[in-house]
């Protein structure tokens, strides 16, 4: 789970200018993370690759969020939004 969280994180941060599908993988990475964490603290084992995979996720969804409405919020404000609501 610890790796499968990390390759999901470093995923995420490459593909961060794809704002949703980053989300996704920083949201499935951050949910791995937690697993691979609690599932090595129970065995006693080293837990550095979960660790690592929750902080990349972290920061991926951190940067997909603020990509994300730095797309949204311009739209917003031009009206464009409005625009399409009355098709």
């Amino acid at each position: 789970m610890g790796v499968a969280s990390l390759v999901l994180g470093i995923l995420g941060l490459v593909l961060s200018c794809i704002p949703c599908f980053s989300q996704l993988l920083a949201f499935l990475g951050f949910i791995f993370g937690i697993v691979g964490v609690a599932k090595k603290t129970k065995e006693g084992e080293s837990k550095g690759c979960a660790i690592a995979g929750l902080v990349l996720s972290s920061v991926t969804l951190v940067i997909s969020i603020i990509i994300s409405l730095c797309f949204v919020l311009p739209a917003i404000a031009a009206g464009t939004f409005d625009s399409l609501l009355y098709y």
